[in-house]
């Protein structure tokens, strides 16, 4: 919904509450709540315990974290160079191979509590695993294969971005 004066969107709640009298409903009551300011303030707080986890991550083995964005990195790009080499169609050793890439990464993940990088992993996983039981000519669908190259972008913008987070909280600036 958008304010007629502003032009800012605003999330409103809507609850009805019927009242009845017997078994007759008498009235409906409607109830709207603006609850933009609540929900920028849960978005805030959950990017805040996104990063206070970033920084226990530091602290606690910094040098895993930094080995793990790394690594991570390398694994999305191979990931896209299986891709690239096998437009036209996937085999189901490839299927498995990206499925292992991807699944590394979001073990990897979870280790070092790097929650988005997680879940960019886990939904690769999820894609590829639509594709295990396909047959040999449904694995070069087009739309599947793009599904999991916006995937395999994305996980790199998203190590890429945590990276940038590390460095920005860092009292040292980048190792």
């Amino acid at each position: 919904t958008l304010h007629p004066e502003t032009d800012r969107q605003r999330q409103l709640q809507i609850e009805f509450c019927p009242i009845v009298d017997g078994d007759t409903l008498a009235q409906v009551i409607c109830l709207v709540t603006d609850v933009t300011d609540r929900r920028q303030m849960e978005a805030r707080e959950a990017e805040s315990r996104e990063q206070v986890e970033l920084l226990r991550g530091m602290t606690d083995g910094g040098a895993d974290m930094v080995a793990f964005l790394r690594n991570s990195e390398e694994r999305w790009r191979s990931f896209g160079e299986l891709l690239d080499s096998h437009r036209d169609a996937l085999t189901h050793a490839q299927v498995e191979e990206l499925f292992r890439l991807a699944h590394t990464i979001k073990g990897e993940a979870r280790l070092q509590s790097a929650g988005e990088v997680e879940d960019v992993a886990a939904r690769a996983e999820q894609e590829l695993q639509l594709l295990r039981p396909l047959e040999a000519q449904e694995l070069a669908s087009g739309e599947r294969l793009l599904a999991l190259e916006v995937l395999q972008f994305e996980g790199i913008d998203t190590v890429c971005r945590v990276r940038n987070q590390l460095k920005e909280m860092s009292p040292v600036g980048e190792a």
